[in-house]
């Protein structure tokens, strides 16, 4: 979008380089892939303050108890955009000046106290986690993506407008969505956001609406598979009488868990 003459004159030719994203490896170990940390009381500017112990691509950060907003950033976006899931607001920037560090977690730029906040952190990985930026056209398409497996679930939000957060599930099927920002229950029946047409492991379908397909808006997408006693994706039917258990295949119990 620069108008730089280094970068964009009018007229002007250029040369350069790009290198495909992608090469991800299947996770074996739960915490190098995702984290959650609280907050540091900061003290000083430009220092980290929350810690995954790897390179986070997506980053969650709340405090809990109150009504403070959910907000998530992305490394694909760049520092200091954000969105949040309480939301349908476009993205936004960030008035801390957060940044991801090149290793392990998130710096700010500004001095305060968040040793109240916490920060749910995930790693881009082979059969477990991608996130994917494009471009709407106002027509059915598909989008490419390096999951490396089928999205069991997935997130679409608009970055440019103001829109709900669309939400795949494979348990509802192609002709189904929920809102992440909405307590609704789920809409069926509907065409035009997954274009009817069911995720592979390299692309999924997304149909004319403009909650995930305006044609001059740009978006954000989460997408997450299951890997055996590392990330379950699923669904169960209540019962609203007796207490059930959930086997999601895990050893040492979920680390995190999210119903809707």
């Amino acid at each position: 979008n620069s108008t730089d003459n280094k970068v964009n004159g009018s007229g002007h030719n250029y040369i350069y380089m790009a290198i495909r994203r992608g090469g991800m490896e299947t996770p074996t170990t739960p915490s190098d892939v995702f984290a959650i940390d609280q907050g540091i009381n900061q003290t000083s500017n430009g220092v980290q303050v929350f810690d995954a112990g790897f390179p986070v691509d997506i980053l969650f950060r709340t405090r809990p108890n109150t009504t403070y907003n959910n907000l998530w950033l992305t490394r694909l976006t760049g520092d200091s955009k954000y969105l949040l899931s309480n939301s349908t607001a476009a993205s936004q920037s960030t008035a801390y000046g957060n940044r991801f560090d090149s290793n392990t977690g998130i710096i700010s730029q500004t001095t305060f106290d968040w040793s109240q906040h916490y920060a749910w952190m995930w790693k881009r990985a082979r059969g477990f986690c991608d996130v994917v930026a494009y471009s709407g056209t106002g027509s059915a398409t598909t989008i490419n993506h390096n999951l490396g497996a089928v999205p069991e679930m997935m997130w679409v939000k608009s970055r440019s407008s103001s829109d709900g957060w669309q939400v795949y599930h494979s348990a509802l099927g192609n002709e189904a969505y929920l809102q992440l920002n909405s307590s609704n229950a789920q809409v069926t029946g509907e065409a035009n956001r997954w274009n009817s047409t069911t995720p592979t492991a390299s692309v999924f379908s997304i149909g004319t609406s403009g909650s995930v397909n305006g044609g001059s808006d740009t978006y954000i997408a989460f997408l997450f598979a299951s890997i055996s006693g590392l990330c379950k994706i699923g669904s169960y039917t209540g019962n609203s009488s007796s207490t059930q258990d959930i086997d999601c295949g895990f050893t040492n119990g979920a680390k995190m868990v999210l119903l809707k």
